[in-house]
């Protein structure tokens, strides 16, 4: 028995000692993967942000991302709460100020952050949209899900969606922190792997379903983390703080559908230990929302930033629905890149090819839509994030279309994230679609003609996305326009001075924080309460004794008008001509005369 018992000993040992060695390189290999897939990503960002960066240089540098960048120098300089400032009515404080402080910080006060921060969000924001589309599938029909998500924002419009994608703060940069919030959904949810279905923890049951119709019950290990629901509570407040469009987009999306699963479940009369995740995601969202007020609250109890409010009717009336919904029909054009360019006949082979992505994102909301609940055409339900995402959709077009937000096309910005929403549900909901045999990588499968089709044809359409956005990154870049104004002020040692708001700002920032503009009123010259600091407008602390007028207020940008400008302070002393602007010297300090300097709970700014 004692031989028995050591040759035993001695099998086992080289048995455990063979599975060893063949883990090892598999290990190995595995890692070897990890790191491809890693270094590859890496490429790929970094290739995107040289080009979106290049397209970036397209657009002007203008007043809003100069604010931005003043913002985010002031709390760069212990002002964190950004007191005495007024601000708009998204102020971004938790959203895109911090990239501008970490760019401001390594590059200074300089016009080129703002492109710099536009095609950092924006490369963020495909990676993100790519990630997320892939969901949980492996091999190629992830590879398939994240390339068509990819494919469809590879490429925005020269004309149009590089001033709403790759400039200034405008709302498309909050796309980032609700895809990372969807993207931690999905990876942590207990979920079924999406429309193709498995019966998995938290499905309804789908083809191969060991219980169809019928939520399994737990299983340990497949469960999402505890930590999961008051993680989403404080990223949710965070994002309402710095843009209210998270309420619409994510908060109000991730309610509801937790509120629906609730339901579901309800009527099924599944056991209460199945409906704690549901519950717990629906009050996160809640408590999100006062999260967010009591911050906003402590922000100005503390004296920190007044931001303007929004308008008092948010609703628009019944007469206005009608153009409400043409300007959301155009602006959505607009932000897919299928606006077609008449002055520049060029671009609208582009179009062409935007065409594309738009209608497979409004097939993939269709279909997360259509497979939103279980029945017997469908027997699989849409997994959480995907019904996340299509209720995210449909209450940002709800918002567009039944709001007074969206006055015209110049407010396309207000619905920008529809972009990265509607990629994502095309490369999730689409191609499940497709035949499963499709996606076998076993030999006698991958000689399939229809997939060899579609991936062709996916890779000629990446091939031509990837040359339009190659050729709207060979534009010339334009300097920012205030340059010469702005190099004559700085040459001729002025250090403080007023200007209409298109110009105020953004001189600032081009002259490198040398001189300091503020923003008055186009009509009475006082302090203007939007994008500013009381500290400018303290004639105890600066002494500005030049107006910026423009020759022709009529022409874009604008401007103050000389007469308005000579009735309000008087005959300047010394007037001159720089470009389309005139420079109206005084000789006593114009900040005497101006009114509106107090600023809401702080003492001693009248």
């Amino acid at each position: 028995m004692v031989q028995r018992a050591s040759h035993d000993s001695v099998t086992a040992t080289a048995g455990a000692a063979t599975d060893a060695d063949r883990r090892g390189p598999r290990r190995f290999a595995v890692r070897w993967s990890v790191l491809a897939w890693a270094g590859g990503l890496l490429l790929a960002a970094a290739a995107l942000f040289t080009l979106y960066l290049r397209q970036s240089l397209v657009g002007p540098f203008n007043a809003d991302g100069a604010s931005t960048m003043l913002q985010a120098q002031a709390m760069l300089h212990g002002n964190l709460l950004l007191k005495g400032w007024w601000i708009a009515d998204a102020s971004f404080y938790t959203t895109e100020l911090p990239e501008y402080m970490i760019v401001t910080a390594l590059r200074g006060l300089r016009p080129d952050v703002v492109h710099i921060c536009g095609a950092l969000t924006y490369t963020l924001t495909v990676l993100l949209a790519a990630m997320l589309a892939r969901g949980q599938a492996k091999g190629r029909e992830g590879l398939v899900r994240a390339l068509v998500a990819g494919a469809i924002m590879l490429a925005p419009s020269v004309l149009g969606g590089t001033e709403v994608f790759l400039q200034e703060p405008n709302h498309a940069g909050t796309a980032v922190p609700i895809l990372a919030l969807f993207l931690l959904l999905d990876r942590a949810s207990p979920e079924d792997p999406g429309p193709r279905g498995d019966g998995g923890p938290g499905g309804y049951g789908g083809r191969g379903a060991p219980h169809a119709g019928i939520v399994p019950p737990m299983q340990e290990g497949r469960y999402a983390r505890w930590w999961v629901p008051p993680v989403a509570c404080v990223v949710l407040a965070a994002v309402q703080i710095g843009d209210q469009l998270g309420l619409v987009a994510a908060t109000a999306p991730i309610a509801g559908v937790a509120a629906a699963r609730l339901a579901m479940l309800a009527l099924r009369r599944r056991p209460l230990r199945e409906y704690w995740y549901d519950a717990a995601l629906l009050a996160a969202a809640a408590a999100s929302y006062e999260l967010a007020n009591v911050s906003l609250r402590a922000i100005r109890k503390f004296g920190g930033y007044y931001p303007a409010p929004l308008p008092n009717q948010l609703i628009a009336p019944t007469s206005q629905l009608r153009g409400n919904l043409h300007v959301m029909l155009q602006s959505i054009q607009l932000l897919f890149g299928a606006s077609y360019q008449g002055r520049h006949p060029q671009l609208n082979l582009s179009a062409e090819l935007h065409w594309v992505g738009l209608g497979l994102a409004a097939a993939g909301l269709a279909v997360a839509v259509v497979t939103f609940f279980p029945s017997r055409t469908f027997p699989s339900r849409t997994d959480r994030v995907s019904q996340i995402l299509a209720a995210a959709t449909i209450c940002t077009l709800v918002a567009g279309v039944f709001g007074t937000l969206i006055q015209s096309l110049s407010y396309a910005h207000e619905v920008a994230i529809l972009l990265p929403l509607g990629a994502v549900l095309a490369g999730r909901m689409l191609p499940p679609l497709l035949p499963a045999r499709w996606w076998d990588t076993s030999s006698e499968q991958r000689s399939s003609r229809p997939a060899t089709v579609v991936f062709s044809l996916l890779g000629i359409w990446l091939a031509a996305g990837l040359a339009a956005l190659c050729f709207a990154a060979s534009w010339a870049p334009l300097g920012p326009p205030q340059q010469q104004l702005a190099t004559w002020l700085a040459g001729h040692h002025y250090t403080a001075g007023l200007a209409g708001y298109w110009q105020a700002n953004s001189t600032t920032v081009v002259t490198g924080g040398q001189v300091l503009v503020a923003p008055v009123t186009p009509e009475s010259l006082d302090v203007r309460h939007w994008e500013s600091s009381s500290a400018w407008y303290d004639p105890a602390q600066s002494r500005a004794d030049f107006v910026i007028a423009a020759l022709d207020p009529s022409v874009p940008p604008g401007g103050l008008s000389i007469p308005t400008v000579r009735k309000r302070f008087g005959q300047p002393a010394r007037e001159y001509t720089v470009g389309p602007y005139v420079v109206m010297v005084y000789d006593y300090n114009l900040l005497t005369r101006l009114g509106g300097r107090a600023f809401p709970g702080v003492p001693g700014t009248g």
